[in-house]
């Protein structure tokens, strides 16, 4: 059973298990996936991706990171927050989801749920996300939240 943080109507914001690691890794090593994100050119191992997995927990003060799930409970994507600085209140987001999941409306609501939680629940004043120009799909959720 897979613990959930927030619930919204098409998506939920869930624990990352470690069974979610081997779809994660797989998303990561897409072209597709990653040509928007920060470095484009990465590849990596699922042991690169348990290493991770297992820093989640050593850096709770730091990072949180969340499953997010559709309405059948499976993990589409996943969202982060990072760079917590609690004495300043402020953060980065980052977010991606499985090629076969885009274009749903789950990317959107996924990042309203996280600003959600971290206005409410880790009483940040400000959160940041990055945008590559590249990125059509994120720059509407930007302008979607403005």
């Amino acid at each position: 059973m897979r613990p959930l943080i927030l619930r919204g109507e098409k998506v939920s914001l869930g624990v990352i298990l470690r069974e979610d690691i081997q779809k994660i890794w797989e998303w990561n090593n897409d072209r597709e996936v990653t040509k928007t994100l920060a470095d484009p050119s990465d590849v990596s191992t699922l042991e690169e991706w348990m290493k991770w997995y297992e820093s989640l927990t050593a850096k709770k003060l730091a990072k949180r990171a969340f499953a997010i799930l559709n309405e059948e409970g499976e993990i589409v994507g996943t969202v982060i927050v990072s760079g917590i600085d609690f004495r300043n209140g402020t953060a980065e987001i980052g977010y991606f989801l499985g090629r076969e999941y885009w274009n749903r409306g789950y990317a959107s609501e996924a990042v309203k749920l996280t600003l959600e939680y971290c206005f409410r629940y880790m009483n940040l004043r400000k959160v940041y996300a990055r945008t590559y120009e590249n990125n059509i799909a994120s720059i509407r959720i930007r302008k979607e939240r403005l």
